[in-house]
């Protein structure tokens, strides 16, 4: 097999296992009834750009959460309201300068929400304005 067919051979695989990537989620069963909701991952990693979602983890769950800013202008430390998870050590290395990140696993059946906020122009001088707060909202349902 020469090196042009295998990697043909590859992008027609990498094709077919996409295929059903990006389309629209069936609302209702082959049966007519409502689709089952997909199951809960037992590992989530999210970003500032997850904000505002609302998503659910099986126990024992363990959930990552690195929110980006810059040196000067942080996120501020990731807050829980709610019980069903706690914080966790990560067992990583010290994280990139300007990242605030939070790791927990799930403790029990419940939700939770995570918040944490950001000035979008670090600390201003007094009488300096710099724009809105900039936050976020994360609700997870553990399972």
């Amino acid at each position: 097999m020469t090196r042009h067919t295998a990697a043909r051979l590859v992008a027609s695989a990498v094709l077919v296992t996409s295929a059903g990537c990006g389309q629209a989620a069936h609302t209702t069963s082959p049966a007519g009834g409502p689709a089952p909701s997909p199951p809960c991952p037992a590992t989530v990693t999210l970003t500032e750009a997850d904000n505002g979602r609302t998503l659910c983890l099986t126990q024992p769950g363990h959930l990552e959460v690195y929110l980006h800013g810059t040196a000067r202008d942080r996120w501020q430390p990731i807050t829980l309201e709610g019980d069903a998870l706690r914080r966790a050590a990560s067992g990583k290395a010290t994280l990139v300068l300007g990242v605030t990140g939070g790791f927990f696993t799930t403790a029990h059946v419940g939700t939770v929400h995570l918040s944490s906020a950001r000035r979008p122009c670090g600390t201003p001088a007094p009488g300096v304005t710099c724009g809105p707060l900039r936050t976020f909202k994360i609700a997870i349902t553990v399972r």
